[in-house]
């Protein structure tokens, strides 16, 4: 069978996968929803567990042999950052095939819109303040979490376009984790306006880099416009004429600062500033987190908790193994 790679060969215009196709003998397409520059995705039905999920499939439109191979390199990248995720702010990971020469991973469906959508569509004028530090709160939530690891997975393209929020309950989700790196390698890519200098220039990071982005995203959230190349001498300007509060333009202004010395240090620096001006937040998301902060277990009772269930689980499905073993669960 080679449908796919019929479609896809060449520079032929993009035509997505028709709805009802199958892949991996269980994956359904119910619908497209989107293309990239690098990839297509499309919501699916897993047939076998009969539940909704999100495919992502890498498009093979290069010019250059060296195109294919970065393109290759990023979305194996993202599958294995993925693989190894588990927080509330990150997608869920579930599977990884190559059907016909063509590369699709598999990840939770998040029914909702990303924030530039979000903007378009309730805040054409920008969002006010009391939405944003609820977005705020919950990215610094996920760049803890991903900053901790070891190496700290750094995520290097956070904006607008690549945070969804769910619709149900306004979670927020950092997504498409395509040119992210552990911080040890150094690649040039980023978004201009939203990434900083030294990332642009050298493809130099470090967990200040992702700081940068989310205070030019918080930035472009609140003015419901992208940055410009003359960002620093308008924040200020700009986030007063929206009404926005001295404190939180404060924190921004430290986030975005041109040298990575002047910025925040670390996400735990930053949410500490953003508790001192919200000092609300953690009990209105207790029920997002209050999973991941029991003291009372040691990371590596739990990881030697989970190993163990796994064993003895060893012959169920990948779904269910995950869903009796998240971290959540083995706390309560």
């Amino acid at each position: 069978m080679g449908y796919i790679r019929d479609l896809f060969k060449g520079n032929k215009p993009f035509k997505p996968l028709p709805e009802g196709y199958l892949l991996s003998g269980r994956y359904q397409i119910l619908n497209f929803i989107k293309v990239g520059g690098m990839g297509a995705i499309y919501k699916v039905r897993d047939i076998r567990l009969n539940k909704v999920l999100a495919l992502k499939q890498m498009l093979a439109r290069f010019a250059t042999h060296y195109e294919r191979q970065v393109a290759i390199e990023n979305f194996i990248s993202e599958i294995q950052i993925l693989k190894s995720l588990r927080h509330p702010n990150v997608p869920r990971f579930f599977d990884a095939f190559v059907q016909e020469d063509s590369f699709f991973f598999v990840m939770e469906f998040i029914e909702g819109m990303d924030l530039g959508k979000v903007l378009k569509r309730k805040y054409p004028e920008g969002a006010p303040e009391s939405v944003v530090k609820d977005w705020l709160y919950q990215l610094v939530e996920a760049l803890c979490y991903l900053h901790s690891l070891n190496p700290p997975v750094i995520h290097r393209d956070i904006k607008p376009g690549n945070i969804m929020v769910r619709e149900r309950d306004g979670v927020i989700k950092l997504i498409d984790f395509g040119i992210s790196r552990p911080k040890t390698r150094n690649y040039v890519f980023g978004t201009p306006g939203y990434s900083p200098p030294e990332q642009m220039e050298s493809g130099e990071v470090d967990p200040s880099s992702d700081i940068f982005a989310l205070g030019m995203t918080v930035y472009a959230l609140l003015r419901a416009k992208a940055p410009d190349e003359n960002y620093r001498d308008n924040i200020e300007k700009d986030l007063e004429e929206k009404g926005v509060s001295k404190p939180l333009i404060d924190i921004i202004l430290k986030a975005t600062a041109l040298n990575p010395r002047d910025r925040y240090s670390s996400p735990e620096e930053l949410k500490e500033d953003l508790l001192r001006v919200y000092p609300d937040l953690p009990e209105r998301f207790r029920w997002l987190y209050e999973g991941l902060r029991d003291d009372r277990i040691s990371p590596e009772v739990k990881n030697l908790i989970k190993e163990e269930i796994k064993d003895f689980l060893g012959s169920l499905s990948y779904e269910l193994i995950n869903s009796l073993t998240s971290p959540d669960k083995i706390m309560r």
